[in-house]
């Protein structure tokens, strides 16, 4: 499955499809077949929803986040479409916003493995203490030792806000 961005115009985009930006829903403008207008499109793809155009074998994919903004916007994203509230699948236009590969992974929840739960929070055994640290332009910054994991987590929250503003999130 080829994943492309810039295959379809915006004039096309608009005339296939209606987006209700209230409910982040994309629909057919003129379905055909077994389509029907009253039901979202996109099929489901753990990194958000994904809309096949055009017949075989010239079918193109598109990530619909993608699709939205240049329905919305008129151009492609430059980078990569970020959902604010880390849903891939909301993609009401409210929740929709251009971030790098830095800002987006900034905007990441607390990972699975996580033992403390709490982000940039991780448990030293040999010291009996909370670290924490945090990744900024592919280096790993060391914050410190600290009692608690919240404490240790309030370190990373701090470094992540000064570092990436809106995108931080606390997990």
């Amino acid at each position: 499955m080829e994943l492309v961005s810039t295959q379809i115009t915006h004039f096309e985009v608009q005339a296939l499809f209606i987006y209700n930006a209230e409910t982040g829903k994309l629909f057919w403008h003129n379905p055909k077949g077994k389509q029907n207008s009253t039901t979202a499109l996109g099929r489901y793809h753990p990194d958000g929803l994904l809309i096949s155009i055009g017949n075989k074998p010239n079918q193109k994919t598109y990530r619909v986040a993608r699709l939205i903004w240049f329905y919305v916007h008129g151009v492609w994203p430059a980078q990569i479409i970020d959902h604010i509230n880390r849903n891939p699948f909301d993609n009401r236009l409210n929740n929709l916003r251009e971030a790098s590969h830095t800002q987006n992974s900034a905007n990441l929840s607390v990972k699975a493995n996580n033992i403390g739960g709490l982000k940039g929070a991780f448990y030293r055994a040999k010291v009996k203490k909370w670290g924490s640290s945090i990744r900024i332009a592919g280096k790993r910054k060391w914050l410190g030792c600290f009692d608690t994991k919240e404490e240790a987590h309030a370190a990373y929250m701090q470094a992540a806000k000064e570092t990436f503003g809106e995108f931080a999130c606390a997990g």
